[in-house]
């Protein structure tokens, strides 16, 4: 009876080492030291530009080059990137921007994390005995299709090295590196009516008379909230100044149907644009107001409209 229960707790604890023993051996029976080298943080740099009704964001750089160093024997392995999703984006304070990480410059095969991931999904390769290292290359590309503000922008990400396959594999090594880029404020201010567009126009009411009124629009494409600023060369007036004595014609300016006094330099109320549509029409009308006996001749005044990224 004695022999029966000593017996039994041997055998038991020899069937357990033994089972132990298998599962731990085999995916290191080859015995691979992995490593990442080589990866940095990326800064995607844009330019920025504009016509009269959008502006465009042009990314320049596309691709960043690892490598996966091994100082062990031969074996298999892959490389994934965390995140579940094939969208990702670079966030700032007040937005953010969709992009994506690939294996090509096709955009056929995201490169996203582990348990999500797919053979198509990750990177992978292959050491035999004595070599050393591989080479791997994956593509980014900004995702951007409407108006995005200016202003700083990041995203982390971590890359994880594993030996041995999606069913079966043990963890090598982990990287940690950082997406920024930079979207630079951008403005394009244009004019529309009266005689001219684009950065000037003339508005000729003919034979000057009290109340007859002309009108023009500023359109402002902008990724960035701004400050706009009117002067008066003659602070209001339109002057005859072929004479030694000047004449004058006062006219009125009206915006969104307030009137402006312009008599002096005129701040408008700050516009945030950066959640809002990318393009804004600002209206004015100019009116002529009551005047005198004037000297006939041509009468001028020039009004010069500043806007100013804040």
């Amino acid at each position: 009876m004695k022999l029966i229960t000593y017996s039994l707790p041997t055998y038991l604890q020899y069937l357990l080492l033994i089972f132990i023993s298998l599962c731990s051996t085999n995916i290191q029976a080859q015995g691979c030291k992995l490593h990442l080298d080589n990866l940095v943080d990326v800064e995607i740099k844009t330019n920025t530009s504009s016509g009269n009704t959008h502006y465009n964001i042009v990314q320049d750089n596309r691709n960043e080059t690892f490598k996966v160093r091994n100082s062990g024997g031969s074996c298999s392995f892959f490389i994934s990137f965390s995140g579940s999703s094939h969208i990702r984006y670079l966030k700032s304070a007040q937005d953010k921007i969709a992009y994506g990480i690939y294996d090509s410059v096709q955009r056929n095969n995201p490169l996203i994390g582990l348990p999500t991931a797919t053979e198509r999904n990750i990177q992978k390769g292959a050491f035999k005995e004595n070599e050393t290292n591989k080479t791997f290359t994956y593509f980014y590309f900004l995702d951007v299709d409407d108006a995005i503000s200016a202003g700083e922008y990041s995203d982390s990400m971590q890359i994880e090295l594993y030996e041995g396959t999606l069913g079966n594999h043990i963890l090598h090594d982990t990287k940690t590196i950082e997406f920024l880029t930079n979207i630079e404020s951008f403005i394009n201010v244009t004019v529309q009516g009266g005689q001219g567009s684009g950065k000037k126009t003339r508005l000729h009411f003919g034979t000057a008379k009290p109340g007859i009124s002309l009108g023009f629009e500023i359109n402002i494409n902008a990724n960035t909230g701004y400050d706009m600023l009117l002067e008066s060369q003659n602070r209001g007036v339109m002057r005859l100044d072929s004479h030694r004595v000047a004449n004058t014609i006062p006219y009125l300016l009206f915006k969104d149907g307030h009137q402006l006094d312009i008599s002096n330099k005129v701040q408008l109320p700050y516009m945030n644009t950066i959640h809002s549509i990318p393009v804004v029409r600002h209206d004015f009308i100019v009116t002529i107001d009551e005047f005198n006996y004037v000297l006939s001749g041509e009468y001028k005044d020039t009004i010069t409209i500043t806007v100013m990224a804040r």
